[in-house]
């Protein structure tokens, strides 16, 4: 994520907010850090002074912005770096939670009960295609084919979950792919049904946390989820949607992966063995109720 430019805001702890002026965000490492900027004789200012730093400095804070195309931006769980009153106020802070980008109509920093959930980039997850994609080279005047390879670039499974007391949604896909900025894999959910039923983001807030430990069990080494993508909409040739948030910690260093689950052998292919193992996600969060499952997976 770029750099983003905050001409208003406000920092808020517990009950209490301030204004500030200006503010700058920054990306590094993957951790969002802020600057702040504001008058010394501003409220803030004078609740960050020599006198009364203190009681705020260690509080963990959000804070809400907007930058001047009217992008609304929420940062949580801030905690300060750096203090300065001289010449001008001035802090730093770190976000240990996560940055989520709201469009201008959305003035309240609230997600609309009618969100969709569309992709999410995740880290560390190392797997082997099973779908391929034909690459044809033609001549340039004539358009005859020259040749034709072939590059596993994806892989779609149908999505069986549970997401309340009457069954499981139906007609969901998963589709995951390789994220063409870096190493990540974008896993979209997708719906073969008509009319479409799409996965609501209430929805998926039941099951995510079990979902990304599954995809750690399967993986043999941790699953970071770095993004996810969703709102009531979504543009159809690139991977943009209304509402994005982004997690801030540090960014993957790879480490051994266990190869017991074989979704990194490209011999196993035609064998589809990311598919029966998604296939039995469902089983998993059952099994998860009775014996804890997550915890087992965190450790």
């Amino acid at each position: 994520m770029k750099e983003v430019i905050l001409t208003q805001g406000e920092i808020i702890f517990n009950i209490e907010s301030f204004q500030f002026k200006f503010g700058r965000v920054e990306y590094s490492e993957g951790y969002f850090e802020i600057e702040i900027f504001y008058e010394s004789e501003s409220d803030i200012g004078k609740i960050l002074n020599k006198q009364n730093y203190k009681k705020y400095f260690d509080t963990s804070s959000s804070i809400r912005g907007i930058d001047k195309d009217g992008s609304h931006y929420l940062l949580t769980e801030t905690e300060f770096l750096t203090l300065s009153q001289k010449p001008i106020g001035y802090s730093k802070l770190r976000s240990f939670g996560y940055i989520r980008k709201f469009p201008k109509e959305i003035t309240d920093y609230i997600i609309p009960e009618d969100s969709l959930i569309y992709h999410l980039d995740l880290e560390g997850l190392e797997i082997y295609f099973e779908s391929k994609t034909a690459l044809v080279e033609k001549e340039a005047l004539t358009s005859k084919e020259i040749s034709t390879t072939y590059a596993f670039s994806y892989t779609t499974i149908p999505f069986m979950v549970r997401t309340g007391n009457f069954g499981s949604k139906a007609g969901q896909l998963l589709k995951f792919t390789k994220n063409q900025e870096n190493d990540n894999i974008i896993l979209s959910f997708e719906c073969n049904m008509r009319p479409i039923d799409k996965m609501k983001y209430t929805e998926y807030n039941k099951f995510s946390h079990d979902l990304n430990n599954y995809l750690s069990f399967i993986n043999g080494a941790n699953v970071y989820l770095r993004k996810e993508y969703l709102g009531k909409s979504s543009s159809i040739n690139s991977i943009e949607t209304e509402i994005v948030t982004i997690y801030s910690y540090p960014e993957y260093k790879k480490s051994g992966q266990n190869n017991y689950l074989p979704i990194r052998d490209e011999f196993k292919r035609g064998k589809h063995q990311l598919y029966h193992l998604m296939m039995s996600f469902q089983n998993y969060r059952d099994e998860n109720e009775n014996y804890n499952l997550n915890k087992i997976v965190d450790l």
